[in-house]
């Protein structure tokens, strides 16, 4: 009887490990499907066109002053 209630523990153990891997496993999935998701990459292109057009800007405004200098 004992074995058997040793036997019953060990495999509720054993699926409960089993769970919670598979739970992992799930979460880091869903993690990686919100990153690859269309609206994160579209405001990351956002977030980047905005730095690109600020640099731009910069290097503009400065070209306009060298050559107010020459």
């Amino acid at each position: 009887m004992k074995d058997s209630i040793q036997n019953k523990i060990n495999k509720i153990q054993e699926i409960a490990l089993a769970s919670n891997t598979k739970k992992k496993m799930m979460d880091s999935n869903v993690i990686e499907l919100n990153s690859n998701d269309s609206l994160v990459k579209s405001i990351r292109n956002t977030k980047e066109a905005e730095l690109f057009f600020s640099e731009l800007k910069s290097a503009i405004d400065l070209a306009k002053k060298i050559n107010k200098i020459f």
